[in-house]
């Protein structure tokens, strides 16, 4: 699943080449693994309900969020369910 802010205002070009990047390397390695693309607006909120509904539909991977407070906030989530490759780091030093 790739979580991205591409509803976003300020973060939707960077979001945009992370997802034709992703596609691209998808299709280079004929990858037949199916990709959900979970679009948020980069709020905190939206990032943990899109996150919360990946993981309630099955997904073992997460690549995303973009954003710190995205990071963060799926660091404390409590989903573990999923592995996580995040693009960013948290705002803060995470326990």
């Amino acid at each position: 699943t790739l979580l991205l802010p591409l509803d976003s205002p300020d973060f939707r070009i960077a979001a945009e080449a992370v997802r034709q990047g992703f596609f691209a390397a998808h299709i280079a390695t004929a990858s037949r693994t199916p990709v959900d693309v979970r679009p948020t607006d980069g709020s905190v909120e939206r990032i943990v309900q899109e996150y919360g509904a990946a993981i309630a539909a099955g997904t073992r991977v997460v690549v995303g969020p973009l954003t710190r407070s995205g990071v963060s906030a799926v660091a404390t989530a409590g989903h573990g369910e999923a592995a996580v490759l995040a693009l960013n780091q948290p705002e803060t030093t995470m326990p």
